[in-house]
């Protein structure tokens, strides 16, 4: 199996790619604290990884954590932290955990919206 050729097509992952993902981290992890901001300015409640209740109610939980799931990653971390009740395990599994999502929300966010202007 080939691998996918990059813009130099040499297969090789180089810099460009990399600013590419980074990016696209801190798109997901601002769109997380977007929702999770707007979540508590509505319902003046922390956004929690709870869900529960009637049908309608569910849909909106999954929704609101599936977006702000890396904040809320980020906020139970450093409740931990700061509660001293870590092992440096579950920070950096907690840490690249929350960093992925937000890559993975970002790319997708970034598509859309590419997919919309173009």
């Amino acid at each position: 199996m080939q691998p996918a050729l990059n813009r130099l097509g040499n297969g090789e992952f180089g810099v460009l790619e990399m600013m590419l993902l980074l990016y696209a981290t801190a798109v997901g992890f601002v769109a997380a604290g977007v929702v999770s901001s707007g979540y508590q300015l509505v319902t003046a409640q922390p956004l929690k990884l709870v869900i529960g209740g009637t049908t309608g109610s569910i849909a909106r939980a999954t929704l609101l954590c599936a977006v702000a799931g890396p904040l809320l990653i980020a906020r139970a971390l450093a409740a931990e932290f700061a509660a001293r009740n870590r092992t440096p395990t579950i920070l950096a599994a907690g840490t690249f955990a929350a960093m992925v999502w937000s890559c993975c929300l970002g790319i997708l966010i970034l598509g859309l919206s590419l997919s919309i202007i173009y």
